[in-house]
């Protein structure tokens, strides 16, 4: 402070001591952590037998000296247990050795180089990363895809370069070897751009190789935010000869926005035709095309609401195709939020048009959706999100019908002991089977010690089949 009429700076201090209320026991040596653990895996099919079995996992995770310079991860998870592949229990080994700015892989992962030229394959093999300082990184890896018998190998090359902290390029050269039919080589450009405040930019440009047959695709991912003015989209395309991740696909998401102090506009549009080539990760999703304009404010500060004129169209790509509709809708948003508690209705009007009826010239109905989602958090350690929805309407069949879903999730934690989390729902409709679905997931852990924990998990799931089946699995894991 100062004193008045001076204006002469006046300060004191005291030395205070402050006592922890639970003291910490420090390790005096430096160790390196490693982690052992065992499961029991247990899995209930229809149609099927129980099937069970034990799986170990042994891992480590840390610095091997007290400069650390040298870091070590790994991970052994055995053995193979492919008829309880529920949530992938295959075995899986791997290693991981950082040097300062050097990094060497061995093993099973997911190995990938670029969103066109390759993305998600797990398989078996080594990869090397060298940094050169904050400007240049590069990468080699060899790898034997598990799961994809026609592919053989694969060896893919990055290398990346930044200029003056705002533009970098990357080239990705990628070489799969194929065991009945021809090698194929791709290519691709990744340039990035930005002003590190209001915009970026980034691109790629693949090119492929089979046998004399060229193919290209291209890739293109912006977000500008100009005062009340955002706009942020990506998308690619992938020719019909194109022989990298993707294959004869077009992908659009873009949305644009303008908000005044308390009201907006906003326009979107998503359009998915993507296929992605010897997938063994995703499913492709089914064909589908949605835009949306209107309206987005603020009621009062705890009140917020939109607006809008949507049109959504999705097709089945499978060949006992299940639904083929479009939909002129008009849709209504409201979040409203207090201390403990929040809550958000969504409702939907308008038309439903079925191509799959016998008579293309009258298959035009009105239809409907409410939805309305509740988020209560009566302590800070225990919360809940109930939702309901209610269709109804002709997507996937010639007759008016109507569709009730609703679920729970919760959330409650004791101290740092005990933890318990409630995933629950009731059903799905058929467009969101493409892939897997948790109807309940039940988990809890409890830490006995510092070192020393329990899991346990019971899931009840629709797998992604044809007819799609239903299962439960669970599995306990002490560690």
């Amino acid at each position: 402070g100062k004193i008045t009429g001076y204006n002469i700076p006046v300060s004191d201090q005291d030395i205070i001591r402050i006592y922890p209320a639970k003291s910490v026991k420090r390790d005096p040596y430096f160790r390196y952590p490693i982690s052992i653990s065992s499961n029991y895996l247990g899995r209930q099919r229809e149609s099927e037998e129980f099937a069970q079995s034990f799986q170990y996992v042994v891992s480590g995770n840390g610095f091997l000296d007290q400069k650390q310079n040298h870091h070590l991860q790994f991970i052994y998870t055995g053995p193979q247990q492919i008829n309880i592949a529920r949530i992938g229990n295959f075995a899986q080994k791997y290693l991981t050795y950082q040097y300062k700015n050097s990094e060497i892989f061995v093993g099973k992962k997911t190995f990938g180089l670029s969103n066109l030229s390759e993305n998600a394959r797990f398989g078996n093999g080594f990869e090397f990363s060298q940094k050169i300082g904050e400007i240049a990184e590069g990468w080699i890896y060899y790898a034997k895809p598990l799961f994809l018998p026609e592919l053989r190998q694969q060896v893919g090359i990055k290398g990346k370069y930044k200029w003056k902290n705002r533009i970098s390029n990357t080239i990705n050269f990628l070489h799969n070897d194929f065991t009945d039919t021809t090698d194929v080589q791709i290519l691709t450009l990744e340039s990035a751009f930005t002003d590190n405040r209001t915009w970026n930019v980034r691109t790629e440009i693949a090119q492929s190789n089979y046998d004399g047959d060229i193919g290209g695709a291209y890739s293109l991912a912006s977000d500008i935010s100009l005062g009340s003015f955002r706009l942020a989209g990506s998308g690619l395309y992938a020719s019909q000869n194109f022989k990298g991740y993707y294959n004869n696909s077009v992908f659009v998401n873009a949305g644009a926005s303008y908000n005044f102090q308390k009201i907006g506009f906003q326009a979107g549009v998503n359009y998915n035709d993507a296929n992605p080539s010897l997938d063994t990760v995703f499913s492709a999703a089914p064909y589908s095309l949605y835009y949306n304009a209107g309206l987005i404010g603020r009621l009062s500060r705890n009140t917020r609401f939109q607006l809008q004129g949507i049109h959504r169209r999705k097709i089945d790509r499978l060949s006992n195709k299940r639904f083929d509709y479009t939909e002129n809708r008009l849709r209504f948003d409201m979040s409203y939020s207090l201390d403990k508690m929040s809550f958000n209705v969504v409702s939907e009007t308008g038309t439903t048009q079925n191509f799959l009826h016998v008579d293309p010239d009258n298959n035009k109905s009105f239809g409907y959706d409410a939805q309305l989602r509740v988020n209560y958090s009566p302590k800070h350690n225990l919360s809940f999100t109930m939702f309901s929805q209610y269709l109804n309407n002709t997507r996937y069949g010639e007759e008016q019908t109507g569709y009730l879903l609703y679920g729970v999730d919760a959330t409650w934690k004791y101290r740092k002991k005990l933890s318990l989390n409630l995933d629950f729902q009731n059903n799905y409709l058929i467009e969101d089977l493409y892939n897997d679905r948790n109807l309940l997931n039940l988990s809890t852990r409890y830490n006995i010690s510092p070192k020393q924990s329990i899991n346990a998990l019971v899931n009840y799931g629709i797998l992604r089949e044809t007819p799609h089946r239903r299962d439960v699995f669970f599995q306990v894991n002490y560690r």
